[in-house]
């Protein structure tokens, strides 16, 4: 999911006793000042960050967090199970759980799983170890069975699924933005989507074309909840090295730990009317 969050210092620039200036962390470019950072990270998914200020006399703190429960600092050993850590912290506080705090909201539950739909594409980019760029369909189709795979659904008809959601209901959303009318909902179904297709003797044809699918929201997140705790209880279990190796090689190509970001400048004057 763009930016990821980080944690630095910066001195704002302030008249000492003396008068002298005090400029700390800048970047001189002729006359002008511009005082700069360095993120960290690129996120996994869309969220974007969040700035605390807390001004300190004569110094500016920005602090800020790598996911809900960790700062920067969590980052520093770059191991593995530090990552598993984030990516957790992330998907739990930034997807699953408010994607919770909507279906218990009147009318939410479109919304809820709107924002639900962005787990399989970067589910599959972890599962794999590969980028999703250019390969977006395949890799939503990778993660939409990966979590719906089971002796009840056969695989080839789950691929199928997904591909219809694909265009009905992720790019429904993202490019029309509502799901594209052969996507419906209802809260009583006994499972978390229900497909329709022609009949062939009286019988579901598997092989026809898809019609609609029918989507239980509360469900359909109960569903993705399970499936992302086995997989974090699989990426802490040691012995999952396939699975450990493609998810870390997921994360420097995705979040770049070991690269510097952009340089984030700003002129005196805009970076001392900050958070005024």
């Amino acid at each position: 999911m763009s930016a990821i969050t980080w944690t630095i210092t910066l001195p704002l620039l302030c008249k000492s006793r003396s008068g002298s200036r005090n400029r700390g962390n800048t970047l001189k470019q002729g006359k002008r000042t511009f005082y700069f950072f360095y993120p960290n990270l690129s996120l996994w998914t869309y969220a974007g960050y969040a700035v605390l200020n807390t001004r300190l006399g004569c110094s500016e703190t920005i602090m800020t967090q790598i996911s809900p429960n960790f700062s920067h600092e969590k980052l520093e050993s770059a191991s593995t199970d530090d990552f598993i850590d984030i990516l957790e912290d992330r998907v739990v506080y930034w997807l699953l759980k408010p994607a919770k705090i909507l279906l218990e909201t009147p009318h939410g539950d479109i919304a809820a799983v709107s924002l639900l739909l962005s787990y399989f594409e970067a589910h599959a980019i972890y599962l794999v170890g590969q980028d999703s760029l250019g390969q977006s369909k395949r890799f939503f189709r990778e993660g939409f069975v990966d979590v719906f795979t089971s002796p009840n659904h056969n695989r080839a008809f789950l691929q199928r699924v997904a591909d219809f959601l694909y265009e009905q209901a992720r790019c429904g959303f993202f490019h029309d933005g509502i799901f594209r009318e052969k996507v419906l909902f209802r809260d009583d179904l006994p499972g978390e989507f229900f497909v329709t297709v022609p009949q062939r003797n009286g019988k579901p044809d598997e092989g026809g074309a898809i019609e609609s699918v029918v989507i239980n929201p509360r469900r359909f997140l109960n569903a993705l909840v399970s499936h992302f705790a086995n997989y974090i209880s699989r990426l802490r279990d040691g012995a999952q090295t396939d699975a450990r190796n493609n998810f870390r090689r997921s994360v420097e190509i995705k979040w770049s730990p070991a690269t510097p970001g952009p340089i984030i400048g700003m002129d005196e004057e805009g970076f001392a009317k900050l958070g005024r």
